[in-house]
């Protein structure tokens, strides 16, 4: 099923390290080709590394969230992800890290349930957004004004400090943070989530995954956007900005349909610890 993989971990734990020479060495075993993120081919002395145009069947991701995200950007959503969690949350991920070796017997026999997640472009040349983009002023002191429409019909018009444009992917982490709603992953929709505005009229809309946000800037000054917390694009001289679904999506392999249990544990962070391997 699967003839070639890449993992992608975390490399500032040596927990993390060792169940990634574990995980290669296991799928090597059942005869699949595995090349490692460089950082983490330097630490385990591996040859074969990912390179700018590389091709495999499958990516597992040792880690939290942020380690879904980076492998979703190395293909641009078109390889299927496999999170093993080894962070605080990892709300992206179901297997735990000591169960990592049992949950990749099942993934290689088919045992498994893909989530088809979709993510989002801009009009600008910017990544594709799994989670959400962000926009607002450089200096998060600096409030923004903006006006929003949903397929040119003007939904807001309002200062504050910033606003999401979130997949219903990402409508568990930001946007979840910044007072939106839960969105049960099987309905597809887009989020729109102002941050602190100072109309307190400017709720969060949840709005048709085929619809079109555009942000129009009235104060453009020291404008970024931010695209799943790590690419960042300013918008000097940018007059609006455009979100829309795009055709790219991502499949998510999971050994079951568990997101009640995964919101749980995001919803609990406070009280959730992760318990390093011996």
């Amino acid at each position: 099923m699967f003839d070639s993989a890449a993992i992608v971990s975390r490399t500032d734990k040596p927990e993390a390290i060792r169940l990634a020479k574990e995980i290669s060495s296991y799928l090597e075993s059942k005869g699949i080709t595995v090349r490692l993120e460089a950082e983490l081919a330097n630490k385990l002395k591996a040859k074969e590394r990912i390179t700018l145009d590389f091709k495999v069947d499958l990516l597992v991701t040792i880690g939290g969230d942020g380690t879904v995200l980076r492998a979703f950007h190395l293909t641009n959503g078109s390889v299927p992800i496999f999170p093993i969690r080894m962070g605080t949350v990892g709300f992206l991920c179901d297997e735990d890290w000591d169960k990592a070796i049992t949950a990749l017997d099942r993934l290689l026999i088919g045992e498994y349930v893909a989530e088809v997640c979709f993510s989002l472009q801009s009009n600008l040349d910017t990544p594709l957004a799994l989670n959400e983009f962000r926009v607002g002023c450089a200096l998060p002191s600096h409030p923004v004004e903006l006006e929003v429409y949903v397929d040119e019909f003007l939904v807001a018009k309002d200062k504050l400090d910033g606003m999401i444009v979130s997949t219903n992917t990402g409508a568990s982490a930001y946007a979840l943070s910044a007072g939106a709603n839960v969105i049960d992953p099987r309905l597809k929709a887009i989020m729109i989530v102002p941050i602190c505005p100072l109309s307190p009229n400017f709720k969060p809309y949840v709005i048709p995954s085929d619809s079109t946000v555009k942000i129009r800037l009235i104060n453009e000054n020291d404008l970024v956007t931010l695209v799943d917390g790590e690419y960042q694009k300013r918008l000097s001289g940018v007059k609006e900005l455009k979100i829309y679904k795009s055709e790219r999506t991502v499949a998510i392999l999971r050994t079951r349909w568990n997101f009640y249990e995964r919101l749980k544990r995001r919803l609990n962070v406070s009280s959730t610890k992760w318990e390093a391997p011996l």
